[in-house]
């Protein structure tokens, strides 16, 4: 409700891979694609190699060339 109720003040972060955010149904969705306004950023684009997290100013700047600076509120899904 709350994302809802919020859609174009809230940036919504959709963390799947880029398939799925295009539209794949390959895990056997009902309906494929992302929330209209919704940005991609992988999840794995914010671990090192090693599956640790990068720094906070390393992910800052991950964030910030998506378009999401650290005052936006925002949602990952």
């Amino acid at each position: 409700m709350f994302i809802y109720a919020n859609l174009g003040k809230t940036v919504i972060i959709d963390a799947r891979i880029e398939r799925e955010y295009k539209g794949s149904r390959d895990a056997g969705e009902a309906r494929g694609g992302h929330i209209q306004g919704a940005k991609n950023l992988v999840w794995s684009s914010v671990l090192n190699e090693n599956g640790t997290p990068k720094s906070p100013e390393e992910i800052i700047k991950i964030m910030v060339d998506l378009g999401v600076t650290p005052e936006d509120d925002f949602v990952v899904y």
